[in-house]
């Protein structure tokens, strides 16, 4: 698949405007929550020029593995690199739009290892990279976290199923110097032939390159990760069975603790038949949650490494005291478009991490969506490719000072920039298919150059 672009003069002249006029250093808080710390030292980020990860086992060893690499005002010499096997790939991609790398199924993590697997992204320019697991009736994507957002401190999330299924996370490496990593599991982990249980803990080193996968029968949710530098870790499922008949591929990028977040607008993605879950992660002692929704309001306490999942019905608000993490998991179901679709696991994201401009790329085949999260007066406001929403087939769900505005894009690839000319807004990029499905989110804002000399379509 080759480049694609989009952009108008008039969308560059507005987005140069936007980028150059510090909107990008906004926080948002909502009138339904107090005045909460900023989440995160440095905020998020979704460009950058070095990334690492990994591709999770998925159900097959045929699986079909991609980058997709997203350019924004410079052409961009990406280079992908991995010890062992070793593969080194270049590539030059103009500037505003996008390309797929493929990688050999070689390269997807297997069973309870450490390899030399961990895939290094680097870049000339700021570039998002989208990353996409798929075989036949089982995938899931997730944006790759730029380098700079990596932590030392991650919590794991892995679900059960109706059926049997392997849950595993990793940890990867994404420096040239080793890094010792201790493990605190909940469930049971296995390492070098020797199983721990709860509350056990192990520690390793992990070299440079290097990447190791966990997998277990048991949930590990709560397992918690420590590193003394920076690691990327991913968490998921081999294939779990929920509601539909076939099993499926589920993965996400966990955000470290230092970006965790004290308030989240949650919404359903899609309308189907079955209910979606949340799950909300403690990392200190005495954290008090405050869920709210139509159905009524959830108070709960949590201590270090422990969590709660609800069943998402309608809009959600949670507050609380201090920092969590949000996951969401669809269940998979059937649509007015789509008999039966599989599961897939997303980052909910805060509106401590909105902003006012993203590009994201939709994957062909598949019914694509776009889910905007924005404060109400402006969501009608937003501009989706040079047009306002109103030119779109939208439905919109409001709930407290949040609209949720979904937004069918059809089923080609294609790449799309999305901006507003002074609020903040989070998205939720995600299509179902015949048993089929994948999704990512976006949140945090674009690196931005700051003397903003170039005027370039994006």
């Amino acid at each position: 698949m080759g480049p694609r672009g989009r952009g108008s003069c008039v969308s560059s002249l507005l987005l140069y405007i936007l980028l150059c006029s510090g909107e990008f250093n906004n926080r948002w808080s909502t009138s339904a929550a107090p005045t909460l710390p900023t989440a995160g030292s440095t905020g998020l980020i979704i460009s950058g020029r070095r990334f690492v990860t990994v591709f999770l086992e998925n159900h097959s060893s045929s699986a079909v593995l991609t980058l997709n690499i997203i350019t924004y005002d410079k052409t961009a010499n990406v280079n992908v690199s991995i010890y062992s096997p070793p593969l080194h790939r270049s590539q030059t991609i103009p500037a505003s739009s996008s390309a797929v790398i493929n990688l050999e199924p070689t390269y997807m993590l297997k069973g309870n290892d450490v390899s030399r697997k961990a895939i290094l992204i680097t870049s000339d320019v700021d570039i998002s990279v989208v990353v996409l697991n798929t075989r036949y009736n089982t995938q899931d994507a997730f944006l790759s976290l730029p380098v700079a957002n990596l932590g030392t401190t991650y919590y794991v999330v892995t679900y059960n199923g109706v059926k049997s299924n392997q849950r595993q996370f990793a940890v990867a490496n994404p420096g040239s110097e080793r890094v010792l990593v201790t493990i605190t599991v909940v469930g049971l982990v296995e390492y070098n032939a020797t199983e721990y249980a709860n509350d056990q803990t192990f520690s390793f080193i992990l070299e440079a390159n290097q990447a190791v996968q966990f997998q277990s029968e048991v949930d590990m949710t709560g397992t918690k990760v420590a590193s003394a530098k920076p690691v990327a870790v991913f968490s998921g499922n081999r294939c779990i069975m929920l509601s539909s008949a076939d099993c499926d591929h589920i993965a996400e990028q966990l955000l470290p603790v230092t970006k965790w977040s004290y308030s989240f607008a949650v919404f359903p993605l899609l309308d189907k038949d079955s209910l979606d879950i949340i799950t909300i992660m403690a990392a200190e002692n005495d954290t008090t949650v405050n869920v709210y929704s139509i159905e009524g309001n959830v108070n709960v306490f949590l201590r270090e490494g422990s969590h709660i999942n609800l069943t998402v019905t309608s809009g959600m608000i949670v507050n609380s005291a201090k920092a969590v993490m949000v996951s969401y998991l669809s269940t998979g179901g059937s649509t007015s478009l789509v008999q039966s679709f599989d599961p897939f696991l997303v980052n909910v994201i805060p509106p401590a991490y909105f902003s006012a401009h993203y590009v994201f790329v939709t994957i062909a085949n598949f019914y694509n969506y776009v889910l905007i999260v924005s404060s109400t007066p402006t969501s009608s406001q937003i501009i989706l490719d040079g047009k306002p929403l109103a030119s779109f087939q939208t439905e919109n769900t409001t709930f407290w000072d949040f609209t949720a505005t979904r937004v069918y894009l059809g089923r080609t690839a294609s790449r799309y920039v999305i901006f507003h000319a002074d609020s903040l807004f989070g998205i939720y990029v995600y299509g179902v298919a015949r048993g089929e499905s994948y999704a990512y989110s976006m949140g945090g804002k674009k690196n931005i150059s700051s003397k903003c000399l170039s005027l370039v379509p994006l």
